[in-house]
């Protein structure tokens, strides 16, 4: 769109995930480490992106399903 930028995800690639007891009981925390391969469009042409993420996750059960309840992002990156 002109004027405007639109980002399309083509996949995620986990590299680590570390899991620890959470302070919660009704579920655990995780340190995780993944890359995201996608493209950036805008003005008519296309870049290539492939970034890298680290955060801390707070996973919890809720109406019987884990649920992502909580996510501090730790690092950000691009490759």
């Amino acid at each position: 769109n002109q004027g405007g930028a639109r980002a399309k995800v083509k996949s995620v690639d986990m590299q680590a995930v570390e899991i620890s007891p959470s302070a919660s009981a009704k579920g655990f925390e995780a340190r995780a480490t993944w890359n995201v391969i996608g493209s950036i469009g805008h003005w008519g042409h296309v870049h290539s992106r492939t970034n890298q993420y680290e955060a801390e996750l707070q996973i919890e059960a809720v109406e019987d399903r884990w649920r992502l309840t909580g996510m501090t992002i730790l690092q950000e990156q691009r490759l």
